[in-house]
């Protein structure tokens, strides 16, 4: 289990995209600066969603949520459902059932 970082804030903030950056290119350096002092724990709303038989609230509701108590919470730049976030696993679990739409969580299984 690896909990140091996983790359160097001060040189990703020196990076900046050019003319010549692809698309691509600037939104993967953009997440990485963005989680490059993210706290070391990862989750899905895959995994949130099937554990609690729902369906997952939008990514960006759900770190809005942690935010909001305190915590620190990003995407990754290596899953698109994923998280990094410093707050306890509880803590998780309550933002993502109070922010998953309405009537999700009942017991029925996510949608395929």
């Amino acid at each position: 289990l690896w909990l140091g970082p996983l790359s160097s804030p001060e040189i990703l903030a020196e990076l900046s995209p050019t003319a010549w950056t692809s698309g691509g290119s600037a939104r993967l350096l953009a997440s990485l600066q963005g989680e490059s002092d993210a706290a070391p724990f990862f989750v899905t709303t895959d995994e949130l969603a099937a554990e609690a038989r729902g369906s997952p609230p939008k990514l960006e509701r759900f770190i809005a949520g942690l935010r909001e108590i305190g915590y620190r919470a990003t995407r990754t730049h290596f899953h698109p459902r994923g998280i990094k976030t410093d707050a306890p696993p509880e803590d998780v679990r309550r933002v993502f059932r109070d922010r998953a739409p309405s009537g999700s969580t009942d017991g029925s299984m996510p949608a395929s």
